[in-house]
């Protein structure tokens, strides 16, 4: 699957599987004896104060990202016009962002700007789009709103012991003449069936000075990192993955007790927040602390065993190392996990093909193009089924 134009979240674990299924208890959780850190280790955390130079400036970055200017507006003003039904406001304004003669947005995952320097820079990631194509839209009287997705969990190593997980958001657009439109970088990937909901702008501009600050963090600017990370807090205190960045910035500044209180801050929030305690669990690991180590580490590997998303990405790696009994066994408790995802039945037709399983080949294919929500994915799985019918 392509990647996704997605919301940075750092993170120092590759356990960083977010579904409902297998997610400790709060009974597990009380059984670790996790204290909340009291109101004197969350403002020394928020203060900077043990970085490298002391505490931090209060005067925190301040952007307006939903801003447009006069060449916004002039563009808007050349290639949608005024009088128009909604549709076709819609059409003109995703022609003249996409056609390459006029403005060509391309796409770039590691770039978050506001839509005012999306526009100048004529690229960005998904949360780049989403702000200027909102603003932009709202200007010709589109009523646009933020819409945040749960994707299927994707992540990538930046460097030997960085990983990153993803978030996604898009637009959607409620039409006057009735119905709505997703507008999305990535159509291709993007699932109707996924769990979604409209966001606000405080919390789109928290995710914002997030990406930021993780940006700035890759760069080792800790204290600039910092700031933006410390903004975001200041806009969503109550949103956990927040706090996990902050976590991580003081676990890369090799402060590991600050670390230790941001992640506790942020599983205190979100007891479904599986990668603060992945993360916990590796930090008391490098603090030596070793029971308690085990106990966070048992707790995560109980939940990717049992997230269908995990163990599908466990089939498709049995798959590419040839183990296809080990392969089809992932893909079997996928299936029995969620049974909408029409991913896994294409893969569980390839692993049987890869048996001999022909009858099994078939049966998966046809579930495979009940469950797409797309019609060009059940098209694609339908011809394939064809294929192998006329071919046997």
């Amino acid at each position: 699957m392509a990647k996704f134009l997605l919301v940075a979240y750092l993170l120092l674990s590759v356990t960083v599987l977010a579904a409902c299924s297998g997610l400790p208890s709060n009974a597990e959780l009380r059984a670790l004896d996790i204290s909340p850190p009291n109101r004197q280790q969350l403002d020394d955390v928020l203060s900077g104060r043990a970085l490298p130079g002391g505490a931090v400036q209060p005067a925190l970055p301040e952007e307006d990202i939903f801003a447009l200017n006069d060449d916004m507006r002039a563009f808007l003003r050349t290639h949608v016009p005024a009088r128009a039904s909604d549709a076709i406001k819609l059409r003109r304004l995703l022609k003249a962002i996409f056609h390459p003669q006029t403005m060509g947005l391309s796409y770039d995952p590691f770039k978050t700007y506001s839509a005012a320097d999306t526009f100048y820079f004529q690229r960005g990631n998904c949360l780049s789009f989403t702000l200027m194509f909102v603003s932009m839209a709202r200007e010709v009287g589109l009523d646009a709103h933020i819409n945040e997705v749960d994707v299927p969990p994707i992540w990538d190593m930046q460097d030997e012991d960085t990983f990153v997980f993803y978030k996604h958001v898009n637009t959607l657009v409620k039409l006057k003449q009735g119905g709505q439109k997703v507008v999305d970088l990535n159509l291709e990937d993007y699932d109707i069936n996924y769990r979604q909901r409209l966001i606000s702008e405080r919390l789109a501009s928290a995710q914002f000075y997030n990406n930021r600050g993780v940006q700035l963090l890759y760069q080792h600017s800790y204290r600039e990192a910092f700031r933006y990370l410390r903004r975001a807090i200041a806009l969503e205190p109550r949103v956990s993955y927040l706090w996990g960045s902050l976590g991580s910035l003081y676990r890369k500044a090799g402060l590991l007790e600050q670390a230790e209180i941001a992640y506790l801050q942020a599983l205190q929030l979100s007891h479904r927040d599986l990668v603060a305690l992945s993360n916990l669990g590796r930090l008391y690991s490098q603090m030596g602390r070793e029971d308690r180590a085990r106990e966070f580490h048992r707790l995560a590997a109980g939940f990717r065993r049992t997230n269908p998303y995990y163990r599908y990405n466990k089939a498709k790696t049995a798959l590419q190392q040839g183990d296809y009994p080990a392969a089809l066994e992932h893909i079997r408790y996928a299936i029995r996990g969620y049974g909408r995802e029409h991913r896994f039945y294409h893969l569980a037709a390839v692993i049987h093909h890869k048996l001999g399983n022909l009858q099994q080949v078939r049966d998966h294919l046809q579930r495979a193009a009940r469950v797409a929500p797309e019609a060009g994915d059940s098209r694609r799985y339908r011809s394939k089924l064809d294929k192998l019918v006329a071919a046997n």
